[in-house]
């Protein structure tokens, strides 16, 4: 591993960059996972330490008649009251980026996060799995409102 600043990349035993330093120290462990997975004989990945599987959106949806966001209020740093996007994941501790206000409150397999409006995408970085990214026009919604709760669903890419 090599730090540049506060980014982290990789070089391999050749001495050639394979993931540039451009990444969170987090992110590049999660870069390097998957350029392992990418590398290695496939016979060879039941001996990893995580799960290669890929995880895939079930549905994502506004909750029309749900009032949590409204309700329980957070506010960007903007003083704009944010979304919330109830994820339901089943993973040990899955992480979340994009414009992500506060910390995500977990319940059972259900993380609340917190996104300010007009936010266009959220980043799933599960840790056994690999990271999702979600754009939610791919759902319909051009963009989260302020006040809104919406519904994301995830599932095994298998189902």
């Amino acid at each position: 591993m090599v730090r540049k600043e506060q980014l982290f990349g990789f070089y391999d035993k050749r001495g050639q960059l394979v993931i540039p330093c451009e990444y969170s120290e987090d992110m590049c462990e999660i870069e390097k996972r998957l350029f392992v997975a990418q590398s290695i004989d496939s016979s060879l990945k039941t001996d990893l330490p995580y799960h290669t599987e890929e995880i895939k959106v079930k549905s994502m949806e506004m909750a029309l008649n749900d009032l949590s966001a409204s309700t329980n209020e957070r506010k960007d740093l903007n003083g704009i009251a944010c979304a919330l996007v109830r994820v339901m994941l089943m993973d040990s501790d899955p992480k979340f980026e994009g414009n992500v206000t506060g910390s995500v409150n977990k319940r059972g397999m259900q993380y609340l996060v917190y996104l300010s409006a007009g936010s266009k995408y959220l980043r799933v970085i599960p840790a056994d799995h690999f990271p999702l990214m979600v754009s939610f026009a791919d759902y319909g919604i051009s963009a989260l409102e302020s006040k809104k709760t919406y519904d994301l669903i995830i599932v095994n890419g298998s189902r």
